[in-house]
């Protein structure tokens, strides 16, 4: 679909920055002070010069991260394309979103995916995801360790199966992938507080991908406080968790994030009542975008900004 608006959103001053660009010099300059030292310690110039700015720093990440939330109906999926040309794929929505989640991603200019990703094991997340695994090359797959007697999981794990894969286990304190710029990290389930009779919903993984000086936060279906124990920084883009239900947003976890813009995935006139009142009250003030009135959303960052583009309609608020 050809994209409706684009909006630019400033980031506000953020104490973080400064870190984060010292961190980025530090990126470039001590492979140098490696290379040369010796020459370096004889002559006393080094021969090379430190990024002092944001746009030099900018340089050190290179290139832009895309994340596309795509519009499934009533179910979550999004699509990160990495400057480095890596892909992920978190969920696919309901069974029969599947083949055009499919049929998206290849419209972007992919065949393959690098990482794939179950949130949790309901079927609005990975009803759908039985398709790319069936019709596009997947890398690695990573899943909470909850299972699901029902006939969405079982084609799920069959799907898996059928590429040879083996699903890494999707818990908070690991790393999925670091590259240039940017980094994915699991901030939940927390196994360790997980009983196994917990319903599907508290096995959501949380996963925070920070890029330069931007950073999105996926929840899934978790309950809020669930985020509030995995995420203790502030975050620029938030997934709001379980489709904008009360369980999963309140006004304290918003005020913890300070997210510069929300993304509420659902579809119109869903009969859960979706996104709940409590909700949108504890947004009020943010820039939220929502599938079931924008349709596709993509959130573009280089490392410093962000630009949204929609399909239809404009911000919710």
């Amino acid at each position: 679909m050809t994209p409706h608006a684009t909006t630019r959103h400033a980031k506000p001053a953020d104490p973080r920055r400064l870190a984060w660009i010292l961190i980025a010099c530090l990126s470039l300059v001590l492979p140098l002070l490696c290379a040369c030292s010796s020459a370096a310690g004889a002559s006393g110039d080094g021969g090379f010069s430190v990024p002092t700015t944001e746009e030099e720093a900018h340089e050190a990440v290179g290139g832009e991260l895309k994340v596309h939330y795509f519009d499934v109906g009533q179910g979550d999926c999004q699509f990160l394309e990495f400057p480095d040309g890596t892909t992920m794929l978190i969920d696919a929505g309901p069974t029969v979103s599947g083949e055009g989640v499919v049929e998206k991603i290849r419209a972007l200019g992919h065949d393959s995916i690098d990482i794939l990703v179950a949130s949790h094991p309901d079927s609005d997340h990975i009803g759908g995801l039985r398709y790319p695994l069936r019709e596009m090359k997947v890398g690695e797959v990573w899943a909470p360790d909850a299972e699901k007697d029902t006939y969405a999981y079982e084609k799920f794990l069959k799907a898996v199966d059928g590429q040879n894969l083996t699903i890494n286990k999707a818990e908070s304190g690991k790393t999925i992938k670091e590259g240039k710029g940017y980094s994915i990290e699991l901030l939940g389930p927390d196994m360790s507080r997980q009983g196994r009779d917990s319903d599907a919903n508290s096995f959501s993984t949380i996963i925070r991908v920070q890029f330069g000086d931007t950073s999105f936060l996926f929840t899934g279906d978790a309950y809020k406080d669930q985020i509030d124990r995995a995420e203790e920084d502030v975050v620029d883009v938030l997934k709001v968790a379980h489709h904008g239900s009360h369980s999963g947003t309140d006004a304290k976890l918003i005020e913890q994030l300070q997210p510069s813009l929300a993304i509420i995935q659902y579809a119109e006139d869903n009969p859960y009542g979706y996104p709940h009142s409590e909700v949108r009250e504890a947004l009020e003030g943010v820039p939220t975008y929502g599938n079931a009135e924008n349709g596709d959303i993509t959130v573009t960052s280089d490392g410093w900004s962000l630009d949204v583009t929609i399909c239809k309609g404009e911000a919710l608020w």
